[in-house]
């Protein structure tokens, strides 16, 4: 974060942040709208029911777009159609919220930003929060696998013609209605416009980094939202360094299984279990009593006093991991989580990933055993925290903005 008391020389301007997905989508919006803030500058978020408190966490105005999307990553299709059945309303509060804006900015599925700010005449800004999210990418769509360019351009082309089918007749409507031209090809004019910020550092982008188009921020973490519970910090001071568990916005359907076998694991190999807050928290249930549950605290403050962090990959929990400095263990499940899951193995900070669906209490064992036996992964994880990789980026994104929107 920037110095809180600077003055910035450019006029104050206002910027109205959009983001419909997961925490790990709204989160990075949030760094930069923080920063946004210190230098001068007004920030409305618009974002789903069950995220507006995030951003009132940090002191942001917050307006709902939609209904609950905690659901989205157990079932995709269910929460694109819950934003899809809400365009009109997400139109009506933009329309509101946007007066005077400068920009309006959008992260994970913010399908009517686009609109929005054409009715409004600024740019929109799309964020990535990973390479998976871009065409350029080379990558399978949302799954962030490599493959043959063919395969690769029919992903997104169906993805495109998908857009079109879910959401042109409702953005159509709102644009006819106010006098506007029918929308372009809906996927392009969201996640492809003439500004877009890649939220990942430069080492990590790869070919993405070259499009022109994008600007490579690095992370965009926000700071620590509280203390630990005293209940945690009791936990943590009465013994040796835990495996820590950290799921975050993600809802997955056998992850009591899960998290048993990963705490069976843990102590098979002499380590305490530490189960950090999660959206599927309630599928988790009750734990044996070795088990401490983390219901509200900030990975980044756990993560420092973790031996071992286990996850699903997620763009922000990497982050925090990373810059701990911790060894991994990863078991992706959807969208990014994967491309995530393989970068840590990629950076030696962990073994190969092992998929939600095939973590047995067997393969659970071996990739915890691997992690704590092989000090090569603590030893690579301390090497790159001093390296800075995964140093904030919102600074650095705060005056892209300032130079780059007029």
């Amino acid at each position: 974060m920037g110095d809180s008391n600077s003055v910035i020389a450019r006029p104050a301007r206002k910027y109205v942040m959009v983001s419909l997905g997961t925490l790990g989508d709204l989160d990075p919006l949030l760094a930069l709208g923080l920063t946004l803030r210190e230098r001068g500058h007004r920030v409305i978020v618009g974002t789903a029911e069950n995220l507006c408190w995030r951003a009132k966490q940090f002191g942001l105005e917050a307006h709902r777009l939609c209904g609950d999307l905690s659901g989205i990553t157990a079932n995709p299709l269910r929460g694109i159609l819950v934003i899809r059945n809400s365009i009109s309303e997400q139109l009506g509060v933009l329309a509101q919220i946007s007066e005077g804006s400068s920009a309006i900015v959008g992260s994970g599925f913010p399908v009517a930003a686009p609109t929005a700010a054409a009715y409004r005449g600024v740019p929109y800004v799309y964020t990535a929060v990973s390479p998976t999210f871009l065409p350029e990418s080379g990558l399978l769509p949302y799954l962030g696998v490599p493959a043959p360019a063919w395969v690769s351009r029919l992903g997104w082309s169906y993805q495109e013609l998908s857009n079109t089918i879910l959401f042109r007749k409702a953005l159509n409507a709102y644009r006819s209605k106010n006098g506007m031209k029918p929308s372009g090809p809906v996927f392009r004019e969201v996640y492809q416009p003439a500004r877009r910020v890649l939220a990942v550092p430069p080492a990590l982008a790869g070919r993405a980094a070259q499009e022109a188009n994008l600007f490579v921020s690095g992370f965009l973490r926000v700071p620590p939202d509280g203390p630990c519970p005293e209940s945690v910090e009791r936990f943590l001071g009465e013994g040796t360094p835990p495996l820590m568990i950290a799921l975050g916005s993600s809802r997955i359907s056998n992850v009591r299984e899960l998290v048993v076998n990963l705490a069976a694991a843990a102590e098979k190999c002499g380590l305490r279990t530490l189960v950090a807050n999660s959206w599927s928290n309630a599928e988790i249930g009750d734990m044996p009593a070795s088990v401490c549950r983390a219901p509200a605290a900030p990975y980044s403050l756990l993560f420092e006093r973790a031996a071992v962090v286990v996850h699903h990959g997620g763009a922000g929990t990497f982050a925090a991991a990373l810059g701990a400095g911790k060894p991994q263990v990863t078991v992706p499940g959807f969208a990014d989580q994967g491309f995530w899951a393989q970068k840590a193995f990629e950076l030696g900070v962990a073994p190969a990933p092992v998929s939600r669906s095939k973590v047995t209490a067997e393969r659970a064992l071996q990739a915890v055993r691997e992690v704590c036996s092989n000090g090569s992964y603590a030893r690579r994880a301390v090497e790159l925290r001093d390296a800075g990789i995964s140093n904030d980026g919102a600074e650095s994104t705060a005056e892209w903005f300032e130079a780059s929107i007029h």
